[in-house]
């Protein structure tokens, strides 16, 4: 079975909806149909591009 592709503006939606309160990761690894660690992962890559200063987008997006 292959891995589901999710874009870069979902994991970005997604990461937001957990971060401003509005889903559990669980619930958000449900909706893209994905595992719970990649939520997880999303979420600490995303936090670490913004304490990091560099850009949210780059050629391959949030992994």
């Amino acid at each position: 079975m292959s891995k589901r592709k999710v874009s870069v503006e979902d994991k970005i939606y997604a990461v937001n909806l957990y971060l401003e309160g509005k889903e559990s990761q669980r619930r958000i690894a449900d909706m893209f149909a994905v595992s719970l660690a990649s939520v997880q992962q999303w979420i600490q890559n995303y936090e670490s591009i913004l304490y990091n200063g560099q850009s949210v987008f780059n050629a391959d997006g949030i992994t």
